[in-house]
């Protein structure tokens, strides 16, 4: 299961497009340390390697096809429209932390014959201070406990 939650948490860092500098995972818990970097634009081809880091290969070809057929019928529009569902949702550490939480309880709940959530709250995150300074980090860095 350790390694399950491993896997998804690289997975979403993957897709995400943040930087997971540390984590430590508890038996009923875990904490974890996130680099959240500003926003850029996304090649396609980079966008769609990065909703191949978390969705399987057949989503993906379907998306590929998808975007192919719209560019055919001449809606670049519905194009951008569709690989912005996707890059909307990059660089954001709530939305990480949903799609980690939510990818891992599935697997959990499979694997135990349960239902539910795993985690009762919402993610708490903080800011991470900056010692030398005496002032919050501008590094974009959050600590996150759940």
């Amino acid at each position: 299961e350790k390694e399950t939650f491993r896997r998804i948490l690289r997975q979403c860092e993957a897709f995400y497009g943040l930087n997971v500098l540390t984590y430590c995972l508890m038996s009923n818990h875990f904490h974890v340390l996130v680099e959240v970097p500003e926003p850029r634009e996304l090649s396609e081809e980079e966008a769609l390697s990065r909703i191949a880091a978390l969705y399987p290969a057949k989503f993906v070809t379907g998306i590929r096809q998808d975007l192919d057929a719209f560019r055919k019928a001449g809606l670049e529009s519905s194009a951008q429209a569709l690989l912005a569902s996707f890059t909307s949702r990059m660089w954001n550490l709530s939305n990480f932390m949903k799609s980690l939480k939510q990818r891992f309880s599935s697997f959990y709940n499979r694997g135990h014959e349960r239902t539910g959530t795993l985690w009762e709250e919402r993610f708490r995150s903080v800011a991470r201070w900056c010692v030398k300074s005496r002032r919050l980090a501008k590094d974009g860095r959050w600590h996150v406990d759940d």
